[in-house]
This record gives structure tokens, C-alpha cells and sequence, in this order.
């Protein structure tokens, strides 16, 4: 961005400490949009010790009051839309989410009974898919990355599920670990979650130009299926593999390991 001209300010603190969305120009704006996840990270983490504390006193309670203040933001008060306003709504957004994370680590979702846990989960399910369907023309779609209250039940429909499936009937995948390629595999993407994540749009990007080049190659044009957008999925992951080792032992470092290429 800087050499296409950027002239950043002081805002430029949020690239070190990115508790707000990150400065920059309109070439580098795809590259940018990702990092809304180290945004919302950052303030889970800062705010966990408090979340766990209100948790810990009232977790039930706690679960299902974590779905009012998306609806506040979205139905009462109207956050400004700037920094703040967009932290504040992914915040509240993902706030179920992270509680059950604190439910699932506490065993608090191992005590109900399966019967209203599931009815409970398909109910949030189908409220955020309605919600989503529901307010098509006003958001001029459905993906739910665009809907903050779909976003929030659905999801939270769809995590409590999971975990209390995990929780209550102890599912175990250690024994998967006897497939070494496929322990290998998880063990890689649990180690460098982050790193995939941060860099998967970058390399969607980086993979069209060579995409590209490839259409001046005649035996390319003739057998690569070059205008499918599977190819430049596998092109992706290629690149996604290539930053693995190249950046992915920022994630060692953060968690006080020895640096490796691979975990």
C-alpha cells in the first residue's frame, strides 16, 4: 500500500495493536477485510477474564443474555459506523459463541438433557436462516456474513449443537490418530489455524495472475480447467501451503514455543 502511495496517520497503531480495523487504501482493501478476525480476537481475549467471572456466576443465564445485545444494536440502539461500531457489532455477534467455548471447557453442557439442548439449537438454527431470508431486500442479500443477527443465532444454533454433542455423549476422535497422515493433517491445521485463515483471501487473490498466464500456454488453455473456480481453489491451498512455513511460526512464537516451519 505504500507504494501505491498510502499516506498512513496515526491510526497506523492499529497495525500493531489492531484493537480497531487497521488503516489502508482501496488496492490493499481485500487484503485488509480478514483482519476484522484479529480485531474481534483481541477483544474476546481482553475482555475473557470478566466474560468467564459473569460466566462462572451464571452460566446459563449468561448464555442466553449473550444474544440480546446483537438485537439491541441491530432493532434499538445503532452503533456508529466506524471502529468502535464494527468492533462492538462482530463482538456481539460472536459473544454466544465464545461463552459456549467457556460452557464446553466448564462441563456445564454435559448436565441437560439431549431433548431441549437439540430443540433449542434447531430453533436458533431456523431463527437465523429466516432472519437472513427474511431481510433479503433490505440487506440486498442472505449471506449471512452480512447479517449480524442471522449470523449471531445461526451460529449459535450450530456451535451449541456441536459442543453439547461433543460434551454429552464424550465423543472422542483420539483413535483417529492411528491414520498418520490424517493425524498429521488435523495436527497442522489446529497448529496453524490462524495463519490459514489470515492468509486463504491473499492467496485467492495472488492465485488469479498466474491463473492468467497460464491462458497463453496452449497445452494450459486445452487440459487445465483455467475459468473453473476449483482450480483456483487448488491454487490457493498452494500458495496457503507455501505461507504455512513461511509466516505460520508467528503462531509458535505467541504461544511460547520453539519456532518451527511445522507444528
Amino acid at each position: 500500500m505504500l507504494v501505491h502511495d498510502w499516506m498512513p496517520g496515526w491510526q497506523i497503531v492499529f497495525w500493531i495493536v489492531p484493537v480497531g480495523d487497521p488503516p489502508g487504501d482501496a488496492w490493499g482493501t481485500q487484503a485488509r477485510e480478514i483482519l476484522w478476525y484479529l480485531r474481534t480476537y483481541l477483544w474476546f481475549v481482553l475482555l475473557s477474564p470478566l466474560l468467564l467471572k459473569v460466566f462462572r456466576r451464571a452460566p446459563v443465564p449468561a448464555l442466553l443474555l449473550s444474544l440480546v445485545p446483537v438485537v439491541v444494536l441491530r432493532c434499538g440502539w445503532q452503533p456508529p459506523y466506524d471502529r468502535f461500531g464494527g468492533g462492538l457489532t462482530d463482538f456481539a455477534t460472536f459473544l454466544f459463541c465464545w461463552l459456549a467455548g467457556f460452557a464446553h471447557r466448564e462441563g456445564v453442557l454435559r448436565r441437560p438433557r439431549p431433548a431441549p439442548v437439540i430443540a433449542a439449537s434447531l430453533a436458533l438454527l431456523a431463527l437465523g436462516g429466516w432472519y437472513a431470508f427474511a431481510h433479503q431486500a433490505e440487506y440486498g442479500t442472505y449471506d449471512l456474513d452480512e447479517i449480524p443477527v442471522a449470523q449471531a443465532f445461526w451460529s449459535a444454533g450450530f456451535v451449541m449443537l456441536l459442543m453439547y454433542v461433543k460434551a454429552h455423549y464424550r465423543v472422542d476422535f483420539a483413535r483417529l490418530a492411528r491414520f498418520r497422515r490424517l493425524d498429521r493433517t488435523v495436527t497442522i491445521f489446529n497448529g496453524r489455524a490462524v495463519t490459514i485463515y489470515l492468509w486463504h483471501e491473499i492467496a485467492l487473490v495472488a492465485a488469479v495472475p498466474p491463473i492468467d498466464r497460464f491462458w497463453k500456454v496452449p497445452a494450459f488453455e486445452k487440459w487445465l480447467p483455467l475459468e473453473s473456480h476449483w482450480f483456483m481453489l487448488g491454487v490457493g491451498w498452494v500458495l496457503i501451503w507455501i505461507a504455512i512455513p513461511l509466516f505460520g511460526w508467528v503462531e509458535d512464537v505467541a504461544a511460547r514455543k520453539k519456532p518451527r516451519r511445522f507444528p
